[in-house]
């Protein structure tokens, strides 16, 4: 069994969620703008919003996207846990990285 680098894990992973079928991931030009994040609310339960959080550079350009779903097994976790690596490989490489919440169990 051939040994898959975690990095290509990775990016594989990113397609996979993102829906692509492509063989490899498209590297996008890296940002020249300010890398920021934003704080989105994408659904509302009741009184409850569930957010996400977008990291990108300050810019109107189309960019591939990695999304991030925290761990907890629906018990614990939120969309701030996403991992600085995560953050500087979206950053360094021209990514948009989006890491939502989702309603936890009582």
């Amino acid at each position: 069994m051939k040994r898959v680098s975690n990095r290509t894990a990775l990016l594989v992973a990113g397609c996979f969620i993102a829906g692509l079928t492509a063989p490899a991931p498209v590297i996008a030009t890296p940002p020249q703008a300010e890398f920021v994040q934003r704080t989105l609310t994408y659904k509302l339960v009741g009184e409850t919003r569930i957010e996400a959080d977008v990291y990108r550079a300050d810019d109107d350009v189309v960019r591939p996207v990695i999304l991030w779903v925290h761990g907890g097994a629906l018990i614990f976790g939120s969309r701030s846990g996403a991992p600085p690596q995560m953050k500087a490989l979206a950053e360094a490489n021209g990514y948009v990285l989006v890491s939502i919440d989702y309603r936890l169990a009582p």
